[in-house]
């Protein structure tokens, strides 16, 4: 059997999809009371905004561009919620509105900006998941009935998120003219 060697940056990924793993069943069977909730999600956000900062730092050696700016939102999520605990919907719909709008800006930036080097399929993919995103917040903020859901809503994103994150981890690293 083959034995799977793991780099700096993926380890830390492994950890942050661990991470995301146990939040979202917490979120999916309600386990997570909502007095240790901004607790919870401050630290979190905290621990990934760091996490997502420091593989961005490994990956790319420059603190501004994406994984910089998407961890300095997550970190400064994570003080809000320490300062003042906002209400689950409130800070679902608030995380989902932020990171939908970040990833509809990197998919666009990364389909029309040709410098950037990133293939237009992962750009599309990046725009349409961020589209979902920020059209979910928005649904939280704004539609009443939806909003006893969100806790459900949360769950499943960070499930879905934390497998995406394994199924990186455990491809291949591509080098030479097969990586472009």
């Amino acid at each position: 059997m083959k034995q799977i060697e793991l780099s700096k940056s993926k380890k830390m990924i492994l950890f942050e999809a661990i991470a995301f793993l146990v939040l979202g069943i917490l979120f999916c069977c309600s386990i997570a009371v909502d007095s240790l909730l901004g607790t919870i999600l401050g630290i979190a956000l905290l621990v990934c905004g760091t996490l997502i900062f420091v593989v961005g730092w490994m990956n790319h050696k420059i603190a501004i561009n994406a994984e910089g700016i998407t961890s300095a939102l997550l970190i400064a999520l994570g003080i809000v919620c320490f300062i003042q605990p906002p209400q689950l919907t409130t800070i679902i719909a608030m995380f989902l509105t932020v990171l939908g709008a970040i990833l509809l800006l990197d998919g666009l930036l990364g389909c029309f900006i040709k410098n950037l080097r990133r293939k237009t399929a992962s750009a599309v993919i990046e725009t349409i998941t961020g589209i979902c995103a920020l059209t979910l917040g928005l649904c939280l903020y704004l539609i009443k009935e939806f909003q006893r859901y969100a806790g459900l809503v949360l769950g499943i994103i960070f499930i879905l998120l934390a497998v995406l994150l394994l199924i990186y981890v455990l491809m291949p690293e591509v080098t030479g003219k097969s990586a472009r």
